[in-house]
């Protein structure tokens, strides 16, 4: 049986910023990584840009085995933990190997799943979270030519986005009446919908499917109207959960995802968990919740990491920001945009012609949310001026203004 002082099941952005905290502040500690994916760390959020032709294999990687080798990390890749005992410090490996452990680090992050319905299992059907899945999507762009893609979220569209730069005919199927519903109001989803109609990506709203077409391979999907349309590729870009399964009949705590504390840390003294499997309370949301995105994971693996360590840090919620950018549109949503209860004022500026929005919301004369499509460039003062509770009395009108970043409060 192996042994390590600390353990990390998951490569992630998570389980790789907590391996590099711990090594900065314990020189000689053994660390090994576990990952049932066979590759080095890599970056999700450029999978699209991957398919899409637009980033290579080579540049989706954060470092190189030189990395990993010049802090001595082991690495136990393409090997998944199938029985973990947290009461005895054991992990059981798929091929049989055991490795016990005086510290670990749950950072397994998320997986989407294809929902139970006729034609599930046909060849061409993928989920879009993982980089061997998106290596087989992009080979069967070669000679694909029409693509549905289930899921009008962030990796929905960027899913889309990167199919479209591949050469195909995209469709995507949204069940809301609108995009990027967690991220957007409808007037700003209206204009980055318009902006993905001008680069031919369908979009239709207020649906799903109902059925997938096809005998061996996809063929087509029938939607919940009865109407049926020919594909060779569908994606399920919905759904990403905690990936959770390893932790089945054991004596972690879990909801959602794993239940942690500030520290990190679950109900079992010696185990820590970190990123998109995670269940924490966020002051954002005003309750635990997970919440799936890359700055949250990275910062977790990071105050775990010293924790791990036996230097206290706490994570106390992470500040609800996400930004993004589709064919050279930005968008950019901090705080909370979607207020309720409670008195609060909405100070907007647009011009949907221009695509231009800036939607700042107040509440007792400070900024507590924003929510910009287009021009950006004052959402840094935002930023600042949410997280201080700077009053804005007296400034209210120039909070949507480009010379905000000169006023002094």
């Amino acid at each position: 049986m192996e042994h390590y002082k600390y353990v990390i099941v998951g490569n992630g952005i998570a389980g790789l910023r907590a391996a590099d905290t711990i090594r900065s502040e314990d020189r000689d500690g053994t660390i090994c990584m576990i990952s049932e994916e066979p590759f080095l760390s890599y970056s999700r959020p450029l999978i699209s840009y991957y398919i899409g032709g637009e980033t290579t294999l080579e540049k989706m990687f954060y470092h190189e085995q030189d990395w990993y080798d010049k802090r001595d990390i082991k690495l136990e890749l393409g090997n998944a933990v199938v029985r973990f005992e947290p009461i005895s410090n054991r992990l059981t490996l798929k091929d049989g190997k055991e490795i016990s452990y005086e510290k670990l680090l749950i950072a397994t992050g998320g997986k989407s799943q294809v929902p139970d319905m006729p034609g599930k299992d046909l060849d061409g059907i993928y989920t879009f979270t993982d980089l061997d899945t998106a290596k087989k999507i992009k080979e069967k762009t070669k000679d694909a030519r029409r693509a549905f893609v289930i899921g009008g979220g962030l990796v929905g569209l960027k899913a889309a986005q990167g199919l479209v730069d591949a050469g195909l005919d995209v469709t995507v199927v949204i069940a809301s009446n609108q995009i990027m519903s967690q991220l957007l109001d409808e007037t700003a989803a209206s204009i980055v919908k318009r902006r993905l109609d001008r680069k031919g990506i369908r979009v239709i709203l207020n649906t799903s499917i109902s059925e997938v077409l096809g005998k061996n391979k996809v063929e087509g999907v029938v939607l919940e109207s009865g109407d049926e349309h020919e594909c060779d590729i569908l994606i399920f870009a919905k759904g990403v959960k905690p990936d959770l399964k390893f932790l089945k009949n054991t004596e972690i705590k879990t909801g959602e995802g794993i239940i942690v504390d500030n520290h990190m840390r679950t109900n079992i003294p010696n185990v820590w968990a970190a990123g998109d499997c995670t269940e924490t309370f966020e002051e954002s949301f005003g309750r635990s919740t997970t919440n799936l995105v890359w700055p949250r994971a990275s910062e977790q693996g990071r105050i775990a990491g010293f924790n791990m360590v036996g230097i206290p840090r706490e994570y106390r919620g992470w500040f609800w920001m996400n930004s993004f950018q589709f064919y050279g549109l930005s968008c950019i949503s901090i705080g909370n945009i979607k207020p309720t209860g409670g008195q609060f004022e909405v100070m907007i500026n647009q011009n949907i012609r221009e695509g231009l929005y800036r939607k700042v919301i107040l509440m007792d004369d400070k900024v507590i949310g924003a929510l910009f499509v287009g021009k950006i460039t004052t959402i840094g003062t935002l930023n600042g001026l949410i997280k201080k509770q700077v009053s804005v009395k007296g400034h209210k009108e120039d909070v949507l203004e480009d010379k905000l970043a000169l006023l002094v409060f």
